[in-house]
């Protein structure tokens, strides 16, 4: 069951996935189901979360784009990507719910750990 406190923490735990290495999705799902949030509500509670965060980077890239006299001839092409990103974003969506609802996070655990290391590394070499 959710409740405001719960709902706060998963909050600040997508606040906190603004650092480099760390997976917005896995921050706001471990904090969900730390919360006793049930794994598969977890990931549909995360995905949720996201939106209002999606639709604000792409108004401030339309805005950006605007300012910029971007091609409005390539406005198709542009949709097209949308529809893709979209498409792509539902799709990990539902597998992330069906592994929530199938095993465990373990491996995606570890995949985080592997990138984030990466990411760091990285940013210490440019």
């Amino acid at each position: 069951e959710s409740s405001l406190g719960g709902a706060l923490f998963v909050g600040l735990a997508q606040a906190l996935a603004v650092f480099p290495g760390l997976s917005r999705s896995g921050m706001t799902i471990s904090a969900g189901t730390a919360r006793g949030l049930d794994r598969s509500y977890a990931v549909q509670f995360s995905f949720l979360m996201s939106i209002p965060t999606i639709l604000a980077a792409v108004v401030l890239q339309i805005a950006d784009a605007a300012r910029a006299g971007v091609d409005p001839s390539l406005l198709p092409k542009y949709l097209v990507g949308v529809v893709v990103a979209a498409a792509s974003g539902v799709g990990a969506m539902r597998l992330l719910q069906y592994i929530a609802r199938k095993s465990r996070f373990g491996g995606f655990a570890y995949y985080c750990w592997g990138a984030g290391i990466l990411s760091m590394l990285l940013s210490l070499i440019s």
